[in-house]
């Protein structure tokens, strides 16, 4: 199973106006649970907060947009995979494989 934790205001999202949004998911398999969380980020893994901002790169000024609710989904989402990966499921994705061998 698999929870979206959700904060005491019911929202799926902790954010600060420093540091921005975090999200966070749950998974239990066999009695095993994992706790993972995720930083809301843009493209180039850049925090994203609820107004845009801009940095400075050694290229120059870039700019970091401010976040949507498709941000936030898109991370839960992200979250709840790199939750599953802790268990080791999709393993065999990063090791190069095609599928996984089912074993009779």
């Amino acid at each position: 199973t698999y929870e979206v934790l959700k904060q005491d205001n019911g929202l799926p999202y902790v954010y600060d106006p420093n540091t921005g949004y975090m999200v966070f998911t749950k998974v239990t398999i066999e009695g095993l649970t994992h706790e993972m969380w995720l930083f809301v980020m843009d493209g180039a893994n850049k925090a994203m907060k609820a107004e845009p901002y801009t940095y400075k790169t050694r290229f120059g000024e870039k700019n970091c947009e401010a976040a949507s609710m498709f941000d936030i989904n898109k991370t839960i989402m992200r979250c709840l995979v790199k939750n599953l990966a802790m268990f080791g499921l999709g393993l065999y994705i990063y090791a190069g494989e095609d599928l996984p061998q089912l074993s009779k």
